[in-house]
């Protein structure tokens, strides 16, 4: 008795496939690099990333609203703390209980409110103020806003005014670059 055979064609070309190399026929349609970054750091909070830099636009101002000191021409920024813990995990024996805040940026002006922010640019004659919303105003390198560190999360609000420096003010665009450093005790 003979026997019978059936092969169909997927079966006949199936080891020829699987002994064919993946890049035959492969075309190349773009690459590209993921690149990581990041920090580790030995404090009892982290600086959410979208809170590090920020860009801050304020609105167009008159003359007078500026030498009228209007309080609504202001703008609000947020600093955002995460994964705060007041435990410390390098000396277990030290409890961090509070923190402030330190902005820093140029201030040449020897006039007026040295408590301002001097700006770059056209514009003349205006610097920058930095208030929490209880009104307390940062000073140029100064530590200010204190409070006790809560678990979780603490978020920081601000608020920026552009105001007179005592000189005459000349319109034009301005630009600033404040700096800020979290404190912790």
């Amino acid at each position: 008795m003979g026997r019978l055979f059936i092969i169909d064609k997927f079966s006949l070309h199936l080891p020829i496939l699987l002994l064919t190399p993946a890049w035959v026929g492969a075309t190349d349609f773009g690459h590209g690099n993921v690149n990581v970054g990041g920090s580790i750091v030995d404090t009892p909070c982290a600086i959410d990333t979208e809170s590090q830099d920020q860009t801050v636009l304020m609105p167009t101002m008159t003359v007078g609203s500026i030498l009228g000191q209007n309080k609504k021409n202001k703008k609000d920024f947020f600093i955002k703390l995460i994964n705060c813990d007041t435990v410390s995990v390098s000396k277990p024996d030290h409890q961090w209980g509070y923190y402030s805040i330190t902005f820093y940026g140029d201030n040449t002006s020897q006039t007026y409110p040295s408590r301002l922010f001097d700006v770059k640019g056209e514009a003349k004659g205006v610097g920058l103020a930095i208030r929490t919303v209880a009104g307390e105003q940062a000073t140029p390198g100064a530590s200010f806003d204190n409070h006790m560190i809560a678990k979780g999360e603490n978020i920081l609000a601000y608020s920026m005014y552009l105001e007179s420096n005592g000189q005459k003010i000349k319109r034009g665009t301005y630009s600033a670059v404040i700096r800020f450093a979290m404190n912790y005790y």
